[in-house]
Parts: C-alpha cells; sequence; structure tokens
C-alpha cells in the first residue's frame, strides 16, 4: 500500500504561470480523502513553499530545500542540515573566484551580495524572502548559517562551475541542477531522498510505501529510494531514466497511486 505520496513543485505541480491546474489539486485532494499522505519535496525555502500550500485543500508535510529543513503538517521540525562554517565559506570563495552570481540559503532567507539580471529574473519568477548585502560572506557562520548555495548562470558555466565544486570539494558536497539556469550546492547527503527517508521513518512507513514525482536532476535521489517514482515527460532524458513511470501529470500519478491501493485492498481481501 502506497501511505506516503511526495510531489515536487516547479514544472510538476506548478505549470509555467506558477500555478496548480484544477486537475492536479482535485487529484490530490482524492488522494488525501483515500487516507494517503502527501508531501511537497522542493528546493525552494520554508517561506517559498509556505506561500504555495496555504491556500490548498488538505494538509502537507514539507522536504524544503532539497531537504535541509523537514516539516510535518502538524509544523514540527523533525530535521535540518546546514554547512559547516569552514566549507561554506570555502564553497562561497570558490564561486566568487569563477565570477558566478548565487543565492545563500537559509532556512526562510535568500542572501545575495550583488544583483544581476539572472537575480532579478528569479525574484520575479517566485516569492523570494530576499536580502541584499555586499559584505554577506563576513557573515557566514555567524549569524549566517548556509544550507544552500544557488547559483545562476548559463547550462555551459554552471556544468563546469559544478565540475569544479565536485573536484575540489570531493566527498564534501552534493550537487545539481534544480532548474533552468539554477545549479544547488547541498551539504553531502542532503538531497530529497535522504529527505523522504527522514520523512517516512517519522511516520512509521517504509520506503516501499513510498511515491514521487519530480521533473529535475535534484528529484534523481527521491527517484533512486523509492519504488514507485514517477517523472514528468518534459524532463530530460537523463533524468527521465532515473524513474520508473513517465506521466505527464501530477494527477496522472495520483491515479495510479489510487488504483495501485484499491488493486492491492482487493488482493487482500
Amino acid at each position: 500500500m502506497i501511505r506516503l505520496f511526495a510531489t515536487d513543485l516547479d514544472d510538476t505541480l506548478l505549470n509555467a504561470e506558477k500555478q496548480i491546474d484544477q486537475h492536479n489539486l482535485d487529484a490530490l485532494e482524492k488522494l488525501q480523502q483515500s487516507g494517503v499522505h502527501v508531501a511537497v519535496a522542493s528546493g525552494r525555502n520554508e517561506v517559498e513553499i509556505e506561500q504555495v500550500v496555504h491556500n490548498l485543500p488538505g494538509d502537507f508535510h514539507r522536504v524544503c530545500q532539497n531537504g535541509a529543513f523537514i516539516y510535518l503538517n502538524s509544523e514540527e521540525k523533525i530535521y535540518e542540515g546546514y554547512f559547516e562554517t569552514e566549507l561554506a565559506k570555502k564553497i562561497y570563495q570558490v564561486g566568487k573566484d569563477a565570477g558566478m552570481y548565487c543565492f545563500i540559503g537559509t532556512a526562510r532567507t535568500m542572501y545575495i551580495p550583488e544583483k544581476n539580471h539572472f537575480i532579478e529574473r528569479k525574484s520575479k519568477q517566485v516569492a523570494i524572502n530576499l536580502e541584499y548585502d555586499p559584505s554577506i560572506e563576513n557573515r557566514i557562520g555567524t549569524d549566517v548559517i548556509p544550507s544552500k548555495f544557488c547559483y545562476l548562470g548559463d547550462g555551459p558555466e554552471l556544468q563546469q562551475l559544478k565540475q569544479l565544486l565536485l573536484k575540489t570539494f570531493p566527498g564534501q558536497i552534493d550537487v545539481f541542477v534544480s532548474a533552468p539556469h539554477c545549479l544547488d550546492v547541498m551539504p553531502l547527503g542532503v538531497n530529497k531522498g535522504n529527505g523522504l527517508r527522514h520523512l517516512a521513518d517519522h511516520l512509521g512507513f517504509d520506503l516501499s510505501e513510498v511515491a514521487c514525482i519530480g521533473d529535475s536532476e535534484n528529484d534523481i535521489p527521491m527517484f533512486r529510494v523509492v519504488p514507485h517514482s514517477f517523472v514528468m515527460s518534459v524532463a530530460k532524458p537523463s533524468v527521465q531514466k532515473e524513474a520508473r513511470r513517465q506521466v505527464s501529470s501530477v494527477s496522472e500519478a495520483v491515479e495510479w497511486v489510487i488504483t495501485y491501493n484499491e488493486n492491492l485492498a482487493l488482493q487482500q481481501k
């Protein structure tokens, strides 16, 4: 029986206009009414996710910032993960030396040292709790404890930065593309897959009872830890191959889950 369903937000549950289509809303409501827990698993921070789920019908667990912060639908925080101070400072310096722009993510705030067209475009796409501070690097490890670095740029330069970071910090970080023009750098082991693992353990569910859906590289850790994984048909081939099933919408995946549970219930009678 599938008891927990996790969905990514951008380009999965949210459409190109950053809205949720009615058929997906109806499907999630139907799923919760059938007794299945629903979680949002996103690279977005707590504030951004709260703004999405606040007015939705039902209750949602939240796996925020690729698994750095996990909240139950009761608002209880069950996990948080941060960079060690010295590692965070070194990561920031490598990106700075490479001439790359970044957000420095904490639980509820994204900090930027300077403004540019990438940051302006990103801040218009989603409601970000953004703080501009040219001297932000001096605050790392004091009143700013990073949980994520999000570098912004074009595809080729982000791939170059990804390889540079992995070479410079082997076995110390996780790095993946979370959206077009966005490269997320996370503490090692902090990803959506382990986020789902923490959440399922806390709820008393086995990972075999979990399903998930996503579309991007940062969703691959989820696909690899649960047997019921769905990938959006618009995803890149390198992402599609990691999931069990391909779908065109969240509602399509939900219908599969509901049918799966109904068939299993009949077999157990």
